[in-house]
């Protein structure tokens, strides 16, 4: 029988000798974590001081864009990204007003330094409510194996914080 012959078409799907214990979605958000944890820490700092210094206001407008960057992609809605790059275009004007006076040894007008201050604040408050409406504050599990999930079958789940209340 001709009919019966193995080709390319008819022949069983490859499956891969290896596979990833982590999706590179999950790496991701192994690095949200990281960005989101440097912008709390710098905020904490920024907003316990009445004057933060311009290397403070540097790295935490950095984490804001940082974030901003990884997250924009995601971002579906026109009218968010334009509104959110205003601030941004705002708030790196700023700092360049500062750096210059910096570099030219004058004095930095205290207004300028609040507005900034300000500005990262309705950044990061922005940054967060549009991260919780993407869904970025969902549970990520790591993928059993097909082996571990006999085991889980067979013994079943050993967590006990699964069991109903009494």
């Amino acid at each position: 029988m001709a009919d019966d012959k193995i080709t390319p078409e008819n022949k069983g799907s490859w499956r891969p000798k290896f596979q990833a214990e982590y999706s590179m979605g999950e790496l991701d958000y192994m690095r949200y974590n990281e960005t989101l944890k440097n912008i709390d820490i710098l905020s904490a700092i920024v907003h316990s001081s009445s004057v933060p210094e311009l290397e403070l206001m540097q790295k935490f407008l950095a984490q804001l864009i940082n974030l901003y960057d990884d997250l924009q992609p995601l971002f579906s809605n026109a009218l968010i990204q334009e509104e959110i790059n205003k601030i941004i275009s705002e708030t790196i004007r700023l700092k360049r007003v500062w750096e210059n006076n910096k570099t030219s040894n004058m004095p930095i007008n205290k207004v300028i330094v609040i507005q900034l201050v300000d500005l990262c604040r309705v950044l990061k408050t922005k940054l967060y409510y549009y991260k919780q409406v993407l869904g970025l504050g969902i549970q990520v599990k790591r993928m059993m194996t097909t082996a571990e999930k006999i085991i889980r079958g067979i013994r079943g789940d050993r967590n006990f914080a699964n069991l109903p209340e009494t």
